[in-house]
Protein backbone atom coordinates (compact mmCIF):
# COMPACT_ATOMS: atom_id res chain seq x y z
CA UNK A 1 0.00 0.00 0.00
CA UNK A 2 2.71 2.79 0.87
CA UNK A 3 4.81 1.23 -2.17
CA UNK A 4 1.43 2.79 -4.46
CA UNK A 5 1.45 5.45 -2.75
CA UNK A 6 4.88 6.47 -3.19
CA UNK A 7 4.70 5.32 -7.17
CA UNK A 8 1.58 7.23 -6.88
CA UNK A 9 3.16 10.99 -5.48
CA UNK A 10 6.62 10.44 -7.30
CA UNK A 11 5.76 11.34 -10.77
CA UNK A 12 3.41 14.62 -9.50
CA UNK A 13 5.98 15.88 -7.08
CA UNK A 14 9.14 15.04 -9.50
CA UNK A 15 8.81 17.74 -11.94
CA UNK A 16 7.89 20.09 -9.04
CA UNK A 17 10.91 19.29 -7.39
CA UNK A 18 12.86 20.00 -10.78
CA UNK A 19 10.78 23.54 -10.95
CA UNK A 20 11.84 24.66 -7.40
CA UNK A 21 15.53 23.47 -8.12
CA UNK A 22 16.07 25.19 -11.63
CA UNK A 23 14.66 28.22 -10.43
CA UNK A 24 16.75 28.22 -7.64
CA UNK A 25 20.13 27.98 -9.21
CA UNK A 26 19.12 30.13 -11.84
CA UNK A 27 18.50 32.67 -9.28
CA UNK A 28 21.96 31.78 -7.76
CA UNK A 29 23.36 32.33 -11.27
CA UNK A 30 22.01 35.74 -11.48
CA UNK A 31 23.14 36.68 -8.31
CA UNK A 32 26.93 35.43 -9.59
CA UNK A 33 26.82 37.39 -12.19
CA UNK A 34 25.55 40.66 -10.51
CA UNK A 35 28.40 39.97 -7.54
CA UNK A 36 30.77 39.92 -10.21
CA UNK A 37 29.48 42.98 -12.11
CA UNK A 38 29.47 44.60 -9.35
CA UNK A 39 33.27 44.06 -8.43
CA UNK A 40 34.49 44.92 -11.57
CA UNK A 41 32.47 47.95 -11.47
CA UNK A 42 33.92 48.87 -7.94
CA UNK A 43 37.69 47.97 -9.04
CA UNK A 44 37.39 50.30 -12.08
CA UNK A 45 35.29 52.42 -9.74
CA UNK A 46 38.62 52.59 -7.59
CA UNK A 47 41.77 52.44 -9.95
CA UNK A 48 39.82 55.85 -11.53
CA UNK A 49 40.22 57.42 -8.28
CA UNK A 50 43.47 56.69 -8.13
CA UNK A 51 43.93 57.96 -11.78
CA UNK A 52 42.26 60.90 -10.64
CA UNK A 53 44.16 61.51 -7.49
CA UNK A 54 47.55 61.04 -9.30
CA UNK A 55 47.04 63.50 -11.94
CA UNK A 56 45.29 66.25 -9.58
CA UNK A 57 48.72 66.10 -8.09
CA UNK A 58 51.14 65.41 -11.13
CA UNK A 59 48.97 68.98 -12.51
CA UNK A 60 49.18 70.72 -9.29
CA UNK A 61 44.93 71.01 -9.43
CA UNK A 62 44.39 72.22 -5.96
CA UNK A 63 41.40 70.37 -4.11
CA UNK A 64 40.18 73.89 -4.20
CA UNK A 65 39.24 73.36 -7.83
CA UNK A 66 35.88 72.13 -8.49
CA UNK A 67 36.22 72.75 -12.06
CA UNK A 68 39.66 71.14 -12.56
CA UNK A 69 38.95 68.22 -10.14
CA UNK A 70 35.58 67.67 -11.97
CA UNK A 71 37.20 67.55 -15.62
CA UNK A 72 39.89 64.86 -14.23
CA UNK A 73 36.94 62.63 -12.53
CA UNK A 74 34.74 63.19 -15.47
CA UNK A 75 37.77 61.87 -17.76
CA UNK A 76 38.53 58.67 -15.48
CA UNK A 77 35.00 57.93 -15.22
CA UNK A 78 35.13 57.81 -18.77
CA UNK A 79 38.13 55.65 -19.12
CA UNK A 80 36.84 53.42 -16.99
CA UNK A 81 33.15 53.25 -18.95
CA UNK A 82 35.17 51.51 -21.21
CA UNK A 83 36.59 49.22 -19.30
CA UNK A 84 33.36 47.69 -17.71
CA UNK A 85 30.42 48.36 -20.11
CA UNK A 86 29.20 45.11 -19.77
CA UNK A 87 29.15 44.85 -16.05
CA UNK A 88 27.59 48.86 -16.39
CA UNK A 89 25.00 47.66 -18.49
CA UNK A 90 23.85 44.42 -16.50
CA UNK A 91 23.55 46.22 -13.05
CA UNK A 92 21.93 49.43 -15.08
CA UNK A 93 24.84 51.94 -14.08
CA UNK A 94 24.57 54.76 -16.39
CA UNK A 95 27.89 56.92 -16.94
CA UNK A 96 25.96 59.55 -14.12
CA UNK A 97 26.02 57.33 -11.71
CA UNK A 98 30.00 55.90 -12.73
CA UNK A 99 30.65 59.99 -12.18
CA UNK A 100 29.28 59.52 -9.06
CA UNK A 101 31.21 56.49 -7.65
CA UNK A 102 34.18 58.20 -9.13
CA UNK A 103 34.09 60.85 -7.04
CA UNK A 104 33.26 59.54 -3.80
CA UNK A 105 35.67 56.99 -3.83
CA UNK A 106 38.50 60.34 -4.99
CA UNK A 107 36.74 61.38 -1.86
CA UNK A 108 37.66 58.23 0.52
CA UNK A 109 41.49 58.77 -1.69
CA UNK A 110 41.32 62.06 -0.49
CA UNK A 111 40.20 61.66 3.54
CA UNK A 112 42.88 58.87 3.60
CA UNK A 113 45.55 61.10 2.44
CA UNK A 114 47.79 61.92 5.72
CA UNK A 115 49.44 64.76 3.89
CA UNK A 116 46.43 66.85 3.39
CA UNK A 117 45.33 68.72 5.96
CA UNK A 118 41.53 69.16 6.65
CA UNK A 119 38.86 72.02 7.51
CA UNK A 120 39.86 71.86 11.31
CA UNK A 121 43.79 72.02 10.91
CA UNK A 122 43.39 75.08 8.20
Amino acid sequence: MLNEVIAAIVPVLLPVIASILVRTLNRYLALQESSEAAQAINLAVERAAGVVYRRALQLNVPLSDDRGLTALVEEAARDAAVRVPQAMQALGVHQVQLIDMVHGSFGRVIAADPTIAGPAAG
